[in-house]
């Protein structure tokens, strides 16, 4: 299994992105030569309160740092490609390119990598 993913840094959406069991979410420092990710398992909470009347849910995406969180710097060096294991299973990590995305008349630094099982 590999998948290409794209995390865009921009205020519009969230540069945070689900794969298997994992979340990948870009983290400082970041720039044209190389991105930092935080890689956490991926674990979605969710309250719902049978008391509550006229309630509006709204989905909401937190990336939290848990004891198996990784902090990943990757670049087009000797960092191009990381393995790192969350849950017991060991992922590749891939950076592939870096980019920019129009959007409204904005460019916003993009970041495409590729995860495959290790």
């Amino acid at each position: 299994m590999t998948k290409r993913i794209r995390l865009v840094q921009s205020p519009f959406n969230p540069p945070l992105q689900a794969v298997d069991d994992i979340v990948f979410n870009l983290h400082a420092p970041c720039s044209t030569r190389h991105v930092t990710i935080q890689v956490n398992p991926n674990v979605e909470q969710y309250s719902e309160d049978a008391e509550a009347t006229n309630v509006q849910v709204r989905a909401v995406k937190v990336a939290a740092p848990t004891d198996e969180t990784k902090v990943v710097l990757l670049d087009f060096g000797h960092n191009k490609k990381r393995r790192i294991e969350i849950e017991k299973k060991s992922y590749d990590i891939e950076l592939v390119s870096i980019g920019n995305q129009k959007i409204d008349n904005e460019n916003f630094p993009v970041f495409e990598l590729d995860v495959s099982d290790a």
